[in-house]
């Protein structure tokens, strides 16, 4: 089966324009994401990422490369599991706007896609680092000081 390419719509729809609105003190990376998709997975790029797959001949139908691209990032974005990137992309309205299903009742990939695209020869740990690489650990937090200027009680 032919690679397909991932085409998300470009201009915001109502809904996508409503909670991109929503986004302004949080979430601004979904925003981001569903506003520069486009850009981010141009045609050059997503043929890049295609070369990382040969066709088959059988099998279930190929997920676009460029889609489990942008999974990847909300992943690492969220540091969301491929379990739970799989249920988000279900019930998240952020996921849904930025991989461009918003109302689908089913996920547009599954774990085992995922999995397969982060073990593409070549693949997605070159283009895209995979979240094992990523320094996903917290910031340091600080236990906040006492304040000099009050008095003790």
């Amino acid at each position: 089966m032919p690679i397909v390419r991932w085409s998300p719509s470009v201009p915001l729809s109502q809904r996508e324009q409503f909670l991109v609105g929503r986004m302004v003190r949080t979430g601004k990376l979904f925003a981001f994401l569903r506003k520069s998709r486009h850009q981010l997975f141009d045609d050059a790029f997503q043929a890049e990422l295609e070369a990382m797959y040969a066709d088959s001949v059988g099998g279930k139908p190929p997920v676009a490369p460029a889609l489990l691209a942008m999974v990847i990032l909300l992943q690492a974005y969220t540091r969301a599991s491929d379990a739970q990137a799989v249920e988000l992309s279900i019930v998240d309205a952020r996921w849904q706007m930025v991989l461009d299903v918003i109302g689908e009742d089913e996920s547009p990939f599954s774990q085992g896609a995922l999995s397969a695209f982060r073990r593409a020869p070549n693949g997605a740990r070159t283009l895209v680092p995979s979240r094992a690489s990523c320094d996903m650990t917290p910031a340091p937090t600080c236990p906040r000081a006492p304040c000099p200027s009050r008095k003790s009680q």
